[in-house]
């Protein structure tokens, strides 16, 4: 199963000491690097489950932050770059 996701649930898990949930029910989460450099300007590590990788279609990202910030519109686009499924 390929996971990403964008900054909200892996800061809001982070920050209740709960991240572990995520590990449990996916094994492993990929984020794009919009999302890894906002969560790394409030968490100094994260856990080793979380992998993330670049996005590929730049083009794509740029008329998806006209109405979404940065991390939403990478962790949209690679959704669809890796096929995800969730």
């Amino acid at each position: 199963m390929i996971v990403v996701s964008d900054t909200s649930p892996i800061t809001s898990l982070l920050s209740i000491d709960l991240i572990e949930i995520l590990e449990k029910m996916y094994q492993r989460v990929i984020i794009p690097d919009a999302v890894y450099k906002e969560l790394a300007e409030e968490h100094i590590t994260l856990p080793a489950f979380i992998k993330f990788e670049h996005v590929r279609d730049k083009n794509y990202i740029e008329a998806l932050k006209k109405e979404l910030d940065e991390g939403e519109a990478e962790a949209i686009v690679l959704a669809k770059e890796k096929d995800a499924d969730i």
